[in-house]
């Protein structure tokens, strides 16, 4: 069945626990649906939370645990047991064209956030945990850094370029994408050792996060 009323939707996201994340940008609301949809007469989201700018990227944790929710202004972590924030980032993760380079880290203990607004480009691990118990950075302002990668040798990209973001399982490598090519960042040797030119505008990781 099909969903109506949802304003301009930019991001969904499933869970392993059968609820499904709808983000609103014109609506500046994130909508959570059970799964499977109930009959159109009952269809209505068990969870609406209200969001303060524009959210423009929503994805769940891969245990379910966690649900992201990211605009030009936040990047915000809630638990999904009733979707209440643990963790606010106290930055954005999108660029001038509302594009956004966020996600969880496959261990769903992280987040991997690209800084849109800084040159060269910075590849941050915020680690989840650490930075709601840190008490020198408040969980409700700002994360703990527990790793970052910056300047990325070879790779002349301006951010507004960027089309897409994935990690491999063992954040060995970040694949980056724009319009025309697909670019593969070993992160530890800071260096790329591939590229590809092609339609790039999406990208997911190889189904065995490695290449």
């Amino acid at each position: 069945p099909s969903l109506t009323d949802l304003g301009t939707t930019v991001s969904v996201s499933f869970s392993c626990k059968s609820l499904l994340a709808i983000c609103s940008k014109s609506n500046s609301k994130v909508f959570i649906y059970p799964v499977p949809l109930a009959e159109k007469s009952k269809r209505k989201p068990k969870y609406t939370l209200d969001v303060e700018d524009e959210p423009l990227k929503v994805e769940f944790s891969a245990d379910g645990n966690l649900l992201l929710v990211g605009s030009a202004m936040f990047v915000q972590v809630l638990e999904t047991t009733k979707f209440t924030k643990i963790l606010d980032l106290g930055q954005g993760c999108a660029n001038s064209k509302k594009r956004t380079f966020v996600k969880f880290t496959p261990d769903g203990q992280s987040i991997a956030l690209f800084s849109p607004y800084v040159t060269p480009l910075s590849l941050v691990f915020w680690n989840i945990e650490q930075s709601i118990k840190s008490k020198t950075a408040p969980a409700n302002r700002r994360g703990t850094q527990v790793q970052v990668h910056t300047g990325v040798k070879g790779l002349e990209l301006r951010t507004a370029e960027l089309k897409n973001m994935c990690l491999d399982v063992d954040w060995k490598h970040v694949f980056l994408t724009t319009a025309t090519e697909i670019r593969v960042w070993n992160v530890q040797s800071n260096d790329v050792p591939y590229w590809v030119c092609c339609n790039a505008v999406h990208l997911e990781p190889p189904s065995c996060g490695h290449f």
